[in-house]
Protein backbone atom coordinates (compact mmCIF):
# COMPACT_ATOMS: atom_id res chain seq x y z
CA UNK A 1 0.00 0.00 0.00
CA UNK A 2 1.48 3.34 -0.80
CA UNK A 3 0.90 6.57 1.54
CA UNK A 4 0.78 9.76 -0.15
CA UNK A 5 2.55 12.43 2.27
CA UNK A 6 2.58 15.89 0.51
CA UNK A 7 0.25 17.57 -2.09
CA UNK A 8 -0.04 15.56 -5.55
CA UNK A 9 -0.72 18.06 -8.47
CA UNK A 10 0.33 19.19 -11.92
CA UNK A 11 -0.42 22.25 -14.33
CA UNK A 12 -4.30 20.83 -15.17
CA UNK A 13 -5.11 20.18 -11.46
CA UNK A 14 -4.91 21.34 -7.87
CA UNK A 15 -4.88 19.47 -4.77
CA UNK A 16 -6.17 20.65 -1.60
CA UNK A 17 -7.65 19.64 2.17
CA UNK A 18 -11.38 20.59 2.80
CA UNK A 19 -11.73 20.68 6.83
CA UNK A 20 -15.69 20.80 7.13
CA UNK A 21 -18.81 18.64 6.99
CA UNK A 22 -21.01 17.26 3.77
CA UNK A 23 -24.22 19.05 4.15
CA UNK A 24 -27.87 18.21 3.05
CA UNK A 25 -29.54 20.24 0.91
CA UNK A 26 -32.15 21.44 3.40
CA UNK A 27 -29.82 22.24 5.84
CA UNK A 28 -28.00 25.03 3.51
CA UNK A 29 -28.94 28.70 4.14
CA UNK A 30 -28.37 31.74 2.19
CA UNK A 31 -26.41 33.34 4.58
CA UNK A 32 -23.75 30.19 4.83
CA UNK A 33 -24.01 30.82 0.84
CA UNK A 34 -23.39 34.44 1.33
CA UNK A 35 -20.77 33.99 3.74
CA UNK A 36 -18.53 31.85 1.27
CA UNK A 37 -18.84 28.52 3.37
CA UNK A 38 -20.95 26.18 0.90
CA UNK A 39 -19.12 24.55 -1.42
CA UNK A 40 -20.48 22.20 -4.44
CA UNK A 41 -18.61 19.15 -5.25
CA UNK A 42 -19.58 17.28 -9.00
CA UNK A 43 -18.39 14.93 -11.62
CA UNK A 44 -17.61 16.27 -14.96
CA UNK A 45 -16.15 13.52 -17.60
CA UNK A 46 -15.33 16.57 -19.47
CA UNK A 47 -12.87 17.99 -17.21
CA UNK A 48 -9.48 16.17 -16.96
CA UNK A 49 -9.62 14.87 -13.35
CA UNK A 50 -13.51 14.52 -13.32
CA UNK A 51 -14.04 16.55 -10.37
CA UNK A 52 -15.33 19.89 -9.63
CA UNK A 53 -15.42 21.54 -6.35
CA UNK A 54 -16.19 25.39 -6.21
CA UNK A 55 -17.63 27.85 -3.84
CA UNK A 56 -21.41 28.39 -4.79
CA UNK A 57 -23.23 31.46 -5.30
CA UNK A 58 -26.54 32.84 -4.52
CA UNK A 59 -27.21 32.80 -8.07
CA UNK A 60 -25.89 29.28 -8.91
CA UNK A 61 -28.37 28.23 -5.69
CA UNK A 62 -31.11 29.64 -6.78
CA UNK A 63 -30.75 28.05 -10.01
CA UNK A 64 -30.22 24.71 -8.47
CA UNK A 65 -33.25 25.23 -6.05
CA UNK A 66 -35.83 25.74 -9.05
CA UNK A 67 -34.26 23.36 -11.31
CA UNK A 68 -32.54 21.07 -9.34
CA UNK A 69 -29.04 19.73 -10.22
CA UNK A 70 -26.33 16.46 -9.97
CA UNK A 71 -23.91 18.06 -7.01
CA UNK A 72 -23.27 17.21 -3.32
CA UNK A 73 -22.53 20.01 -0.81
CA UNK A 74 -20.00 20.90 1.65
CA UNK A 75 -19.81 23.53 4.23
CA UNK A 76 -16.73 24.65 4.82
CA UNK A 77 -14.81 25.27 7.53
CA UNK A 78 -11.15 26.06 5.73
CA UNK A 79 -9.78 25.04 2.60
CA UNK A 80 -5.88 23.66 2.65
CA UNK A 81 -4.18 24.67 -0.45
CA UNK A 82 -0.49 23.40 -1.16
CA UNK A 83 1.11 25.84 0.31
CA UNK A 84 -1.11 26.43 3.29
CA UNK A 85 -0.84 24.99 6.95
CA UNK A 86 -3.52 23.83 9.44
CA UNK A 87 -3.10 24.80 13.38
CA UNK A 88 -5.62 23.07 16.15
CA UNK A 89 -8.02 26.49 15.57
CA UNK A 90 -8.48 25.92 12.07
CA UNK A 91 -10.52 22.49 13.30
CA UNK A 92 -13.77 23.17 14.16
CA UNK A 93 -15.02 21.84 18.16
CA UNK A 94 -17.63 19.37 16.52
CA UNK A 95 -17.57 16.67 14.59
CA UNK A 96 -15.71 17.66 11.38
CA UNK A 97 -14.70 15.54 8.21
CA UNK A 98 -11.30 16.01 6.29
CA UNK A 99 -10.99 14.99 2.49
CA UNK A 100 -8.25 15.44 0.22
CA UNK A 101 -9.31 15.76 -3.59
CA UNK A 102 -7.00 16.69 -6.73
CA UNK A 103 -9.59 18.82 -8.76
CA UNK A 104 -9.60 20.15 -12.06
CA UNK A 105 -8.03 23.66 -12.78
CA UNK A 106 -10.93 24.23 -15.33
CA UNK A 107 -13.58 23.85 -12.69
CA UNK A 108 -16.38 25.72 -12.38
CA UNK A 109 -16.53 29.45 -11.74
CA UNK A 110 -19.57 31.25 -13.66
CA UNK A 111 -22.98 30.69 -14.40
CA UNK A 112 -23.04 29.65 -17.82
CA UNK A 113 -20.50 26.45 -17.08
CA UNK A 114 -22.76 25.91 -13.90
CA UNK A 115 -25.90 25.59 -15.87
CA UNK A 116 -24.10 23.49 -18.91
CA UNK A 117 -22.52 21.29 -16.52
CA UNK A 118 -24.84 20.38 -13.38
CA UNK A 119 -28.36 21.41 -14.46
CA UNK A 120 -31.00 19.37 -15.15
CA UNK A 121 -31.88 19.46 -19.10
CA UNK A 122 -35.56 20.19 -19.15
Amino acid sequence: MKFRTNFVSNSSSASFIIIGNIIAIKNITKEMIKEGKIYAYGTDMSLSSGEDFFKMTLRMWNLFWKNGGRLNFWKVDKLVYESGKVSKNDIPDDTFTLMQINIDNAKTTNLTTFKERYMNET
